[in-house]
């Protein structure tokens, strides 16, 4: 943007640490109309500091795990210089007879299958990183995608946002363990100008507003999303419906955009956090099924937990009743520390309009043919069946009561970090921040 102090030959300069890889444009634009011509000369230069053979070479492991995780196989890694005896022979004592040879650098097609033939049979040989998507599509039939970076972790503070890098450190194993969970194979968002652009642009943008926590913009945000969902089309991961895609990187190394373009057209979901924070996230939500046997908040004779004060106004005067400890049933643990309350009855009367669903009914005034609905918002002077409100705490509560559920409120960290680990159902929470 070209204003008229900068009409003459003023330089400047815009410094990216990482623009990420692809083709560019530019625009100059005058901001005022003033006389003198705005002539420019536009100069850039850039480094390449990251090896490009780590792209391929960390996807090629990531795909062979995941295909080794399909087909209950074990996988092998060879040096590019060739495969060692003792690879070999511990293969041979396994019982392998079928290979398949996952190499994204096309290095291997020497020293190594000259290595392989004499005793195994390589079925097949991948050495294009696009086909292998559909490849491991063929075998799972699932319609998932999983993005990260190989990028080092960029650590950061509450009030620091991107402190600084960890070197060695990066979301590829974290990441691939959650693809093989989910059928697919980790699409390494630096591999492709469409992600690396798109990853790069949504960092930079979070870097700059964390603290305001203003959204990206919802142009850039479209023309983001449809390039990179243009690449999932071209690898054949865009198929019929919406996808179910998992970002696994921190806010920092893929700008918390990113995830956010695609709502519409898949269910996005984001894993966070340090390397390990996020190897510890996909770890307990894969084995939680299988180790969690029985939760205690299941016995019949209930749990005791701990619910936070009760207040109410009597008379104009506000009156807290103290909470404590209380055995419960069946407890569903609730935390609202934000929330919409009695939104079209009440709301309505200062926005002049009430809200009304896409599918065409207008929660509190319509008619529900459902008989569970029945009373929800008769303690507001509504009796009947109808649609709730928008009323998280009358209305989880009620419900909740109908399928035989205590409810349990605290808002106090520590009070609520105790309900859970004493093993409360569901933790039903809304908050701004």
């Amino acid at each position: 943007m070209v204003d008229s102090s900068f009409a003459n030959s003023n330089v400047q300069t815009i410094k990216l640490d990482r623009p990420g890889e692809g083709y560019y444009n530019y625009t100059v634009m005058k901001l005022q109309n003033f006389t003198t011509a705005a002539t420019f000369n536009v100069t850039w230069s850039w480094k390449q500091e990251r090896n490009p053979d780590n792209g391929p070479s960390f996807a090629s492991a990531s795909h062979a795990a995941v295909i080794g995780s399909a087909l209950g196989a074990p996988m092998f890694y060879a040096m590019p210089s060739g495969i060692s005896k003792n690879t070999t022979d511990t293969m041979r004592r396994l019982g392998v007879r079928k290979v398949i040879l996952v190499d994204f650098n096309n290095r291997s097609k020497g020293t190594v299958l000259s290595a392989l033939r004499p005793y195994f049979k390589v079925t097949d040989q991948l050495y294009d990183m696009n086909a292998s998507f559909g490849y491991v599509k063929n075998i799972t039939k699932t319609n998932a995608v999983v993005f990260t970076t190989i990028e080092d972790w960029n650590y950061w503070y509450v009030d620091v946002p991107a402190a600084g890098i960890e070197p060695y450190t990066n979301h590829i194993g974290p990441a691939t363990f959650a693809a093989a969970q989910h059928g697919t194979a980790p699409l390494i968002v630096d591999t492709y100008c469409e992600t690396a652009q798109a990853a790069d642009y949504f960092r930079k943008y979070w870097i700059d507003n964390y603290g305001s926590r203003t959204p990206a913009v919802v142009g850039n945000m479209v023309l983001e999303g449809k390039a990179v969902y243009g690449l999932l089309g071209k690898l054949g991961l865009d198929g019929p419906g919406n996808e179910t895609i998992l970002t696994v990187a921190d806010q920092f190394d893929i700008g918390l955009g990113f995830d956010r373009a695609f709502v519409g057209v898949s269910y996005p979901g984001r894993i966070m956090g340090s390397p390990v924070d996020a190897a510890a996230w996909v770890a307990r939500s894969t084995f939680y099924p299988y180790l969690i046997y029985a939760n205690p908040a299941m016995d019949p004779q209930g749990l005791m937990m701990i619910n936070g004060s009760n207040s109410t106004r009597v008379a104009g005067n506000l009156q807290i009743t103290p909470g404590g400890q209380k055995r419960f049933t069946y407890p569903i643990l609730q935390t609202w520390v934000c929330y919409l309350n009695k939104f079209n009855e009440i709301a309505s009367r200062y926005w002049g309009l009430n809200y009304s669903t896409a599918d065409g009914f207008t929660p509190y005034w319509s008619p529900s043919p459902d008989a569970i609905d029945n009373g929800v918002d008769a303690a507001s002077g509504r009796p009947g069946q109808y649609y709730s409100d928008l009323s998280g705490p009358e209305d989880v509560p009620y419900y909740a009561a109908k399928g035989g559920y205590d409810s349990v409120f605290t808002s106090d960290y520590t009070d609520t970090m105790t309900n859970l680990d004493r093993g409360s159902l569901l933790w039903v929470e809304l908050m701004h921040g």
